[in-house]
């Protein structure tokens, strides 16, 4: 279903994209995305559920574990600052 080197590897002269993240969900995002696919990345992620997004690809990207023990609901996670 997913063409996985698609989700994977950005094509050659792919634009430079920049978004504004904070330092902590950020960090947090590569954690979670290496826990769900270890050869997996931040980028790779967010190409994944772009492409789910705009209806390119039926199977939304795996989040890590239950909500219970995935890093995004650790302990170590801090408010948002502001």
């Amino acid at each position: 279903m997913s063409d996985r080197k698609a989700d994977t590897m950005a094509p050659e002269g792919t634009p430079f994209r920049r978004i504004r993240i904070d330092d902590d969900l950020w960090e947090r995002l590569d954690k979670a995305a290496k826990t769900a696919d270890p050869d997996s990345n931040r980028s790779a992620l967010l190409r994944k559920f772009a492409r789910w997004y705009v209806g390119d690809i039926d199977e939304m990207p795996q989040r890590p574990g239950g909500r219970e023990d995935s890093i995004i609901a650790s302990a170590e996670r801090k408010p948002p600052a502001g």
